[in-house]
């Protein structure tokens, strides 16, 4: 229904209905919207300037999505839904561009910290599955 109320920051109100979605208990549909706000980052100057200051202005459209969504996997990380964290960081690997290989690094280690951890506290047994799809290079650095 809001959608075609306000063109004007429609990022950001996608990010605060995720917000109220994930208080609410709703953490699936609290991701789609979430997602759907990470597209949007760049150009809404509202929710770049609350979510990250003024450095935020200094970073290019691939770096605002990728902290944008290591801001959302906090908010994740806090509210304890672990397995909806395991699957926004894999979108922050999508997202990341392959030819910076220092952001490459960052946002691969970071998210297989998530995906590590949080496989384990879930109890699942697809940690050597996910350990197997890497390259070998990167297997011996994730252990």
């Amino acid at each position: 229904m809001l959608s075609t109320w306000c063109d004007w920051n429609c990022h950001s109100r996608q990010f605060l209905l995720g917000s109220a979605l994930l208080s609410m208990g709703e953490p699936e549909k609290a991701s789609d919207w979430m997602v759907q706000a990470a597209g949007g980052i760049p150009g809404d100057k509202f929710l770049m300037q609350h979510l990250f200051g003024e450095t935020g202005f200094q970073l290019d459209n691939e770096g605002l999505q990728v902290r944008f969504f290591l801001k959302v996997i906090e908010l994740f990380q806090q509210f304890g839904y672990y397995d909806f964290v395991i699957d926004l960081a894999k979108i922050a690997m999508d997202v990341c561009d392959g030819d910076d290989p220092n952001r490459v690094r960052q946002v691969f280690s970071c998210a297989l910290r998530f995906t590590y951890t949080y496989l384990l506290v879930l109890g699942y047994a697809v940690l050597y599955s996910v350990l197997a799809q890497l390259e070998t290079g990167s297997q011996h650095g994730c252990l």
